[in-house]
């Protein structure tokens, strides 16, 4: 089943660690929303996740794109429009000093775009299920007609629809009260998520419950459950977020949900030292559309989505990037946090290995990790800086094999222009050889993409030659095989095979794209037990060249 979600994407501009805004000269940038969010959150749990919105036509709506595609989300309905790509600086809390949002969203692409913009018949072909949030329609009158437009047509169309309240009081400025217009899109909402104050700010419905006290009165929310289900009939259930706030750092985390025969209860869970609170909702509104079709037990769903958003805490940037995998473990019971080790053995299928080099792994509070005489490493899940054996390219993790001579596989940390260039002489060099459908024009036109997509993808993992040049690389995002090019001078060798492997015991790829017309390509992921599950008719830059997703 696809599943759409609609609303604005922005331009997060977030000061590095815990600095205040601007306190410092550098800015991190990247992209969220809502339903952004929750597309990405879908894909990453293996849906067919679609998202629409209005984006300005320039350099940086591309890049947004291009920022979702990457998690195998489909933007083929994405509008492009008159405006701007809107912004939100984000000034992360700590200890007692709450975290701030400042909004620069006036005149957006899609606070500009206006009813019947949006063909939705057209976009709700081959939808099953539509996601949108209380943002939306708070942007401006005419982003809040276009959701109106959107919810009736789903409904006309017999598409399941739910909504997370999402009550944002700095939004509503064009002269109505969320409570003015929520009512009535929730007319046509089969799924409700909120938090207390969403329910009494945007429905009106309310109960006697301090949210900013630390702690919440839990039975009391099935009054409130009750009340919202007996208001809008046409609700199959209602989820609330239930957040203790005991400071910046800490919170108590669970949710209930209500579904008219039941009142159900999750698991509550102390989360300390959250990295990034941002996204939390959206990742609990995943979650439970994620539940809701994938588990029988509605209890087992529930659980789910506050187990995913409890993961989010722990993960910075909007989007949420964990699997099934990784919740479903935290739901077990796994809420240790310990590393979690993967052993991988010699490249080779007769073991013939160097003698490994001793590398000091740097972790917090300068535990030191040592790659040991076994034929294997130790991989640390967390963010952390290392020090390289030459100090040439600053490394988390260093593997050093004898393979016809001495062959290096380094995760590197710094991606200087030099290495970023010979990496780009990797790519180039391996297109030609093996995307023989491709033009020169056409790879040409790509090239343009390569050197920013060698600078986001969060993990770059290189193979060095005995020279010490890169003769490969592949790049890694969440679970996800970003790419993987081989210099032609080393195909068919075992080095692919070599790195795709060290991936999945190390990295936990699970899932990749390919060109389907790159049979060959095909075939070497079939035969490490990839299998498509997914087609599209187009690449990333919307050219007729078809691409295969593939799930181990």
């Amino acid at each position: 089943m696809k599943i759409l979600t609609f609303g604005e994407i922005m331009l997060r501009l977030k000061p590095p660690y815990h600095e205040r805004l601007f306190q410092g000269m550098m800015i991190e940038a990247t992209f969220g929303g809502g339903e952004a969010n929750v597309a990405v959150s879908l894909a990453n749990f293996g849906m067919e996740a679609a998202y629409l919105t209005v984006l300005p036509n320039n350099a940086i709506g591309d890049c947004c794109l291009q920022e979702m595609r990457k998690f195998g989300v489909d933007t083929s309905r994405v509008k492009r429009g008159a405006g701007r790509m809107g912004i939100y600086f984000l000034e992360p809390g700590a200890n007692q000093l709450p975290s701030k949002v400042v909004y620069d969203r006036e005149y957006s692409s899609i606070a500009l775009a206006k009813p019947g913009d949006i063909d939705w018949n057209s976009a709700f072909d081959g939808v099953g299920w539509f996601h949108i949030t209380g943002i939306t329609p708070a942007i401006s009158e005419s982003a809040m007609l276009l959701s109106l437009e959107a919810v009736k047509t789903a409904k006309d169309q017999g598409v399941t629809v739910s909504c997370d309240l999402n009550y944002r009081k700095n939004l509503w400025k064009y002269g109505k009260k969320a409570s003015d217009v929520m009512p009535e899109i929730m007319k046509y909402v089969d799924y409700a998520i909120a938090n207390e104050e969403d329910c009494q700010k945007s429905l009106g419905v309310k109960i006697d419950s301090d949210v900013e006290s630390g702690k919440l009165d839990v039975t009391k929310y099935e009054t409130l459950s009750s009340h919202v289900l007996d208001t809008y009939p046409n609700l199959k259930l209602i989820a609330i977020t239930l957040r203790e706030s005991q400071s910046a750092d800490s919170n108590g985390w669970a949710a209930c949900m209500n579904d008219r025969d039941h009142f159900y209860l999750s698991k509550r869970y102390e989360i300390k030292d959250i990295i990034d609170r941002v996204g939390g909702g959206d990742a609990f509104a995943a979650g439970l559309i994620y539940g809701l079709t994938a588990f029988e037990n509605r209890q087992d769903s529930l659980e789910y989505a506050v187990a995913a958003s409890c993961l989010k805490h722990s993960i910075i940037g909007d989007f949420n990037r964990v699997n099934v995998a990784d919740v479903k473990n935290l739901m077990g019971g796994d809420a240790s946090g310990r590393v979690q080790r993967s052993l991988y053995l010699n490249l080779q299928d007769k073991p013939q290995p160097a003698a490994l080099l001793r590398s000091r792994l740097w972790l917090p509070h300068y535990h030191k990790v040592l790659i040991g005489k076994h034929q294997g490493f130790h991989h640390h899940t967390r963010h952390v800086s290392a020090y390289s054996w030459n100090h040439r390219f600053p490394a988390v993790n260093l593997m050093l094999w004898r393979v016809h001579g001495i062959m290096k596989i380094l995760q590197v940390g710094a991606r200087s222009p030099v290495l970023m260039q010979q990496l780009f002489e990797v790519w180039e060099k391996s297109v030609k050889e093996t995307h023989t459908f491709l033009s020169d024009a056409e790879i040409n036109e790509i090239a343009k993409f390569v050197p920013d997509a060698l600078r986001s993808t969060a993990i770059l993992v290189v193979l060095f030659n005995e020279e010490g040049i890169p003769v490969g690389f592949m790049g890694i995002t969440g679970n996800n095989l970003d790419s993987l090019f081989i210099s032609p001078d080393y195909i068919g060798k075992g080095f692919g095979k070599q790195l795709l492997q060290l991936g999945i015991e190390a990295y936990s790829i699970n899932e990749l794209a390919v060109n389907e017309q790159n049979p060959q390509a095909r075939g070497f992921y079939e035969h490490l037990g990839f299998r498509v599950f997914r087609r599209s008719d187009t690449d990333e830059q919307g050219n007729p060249y078809p691409i295969l997703y593939m799930r181990l």
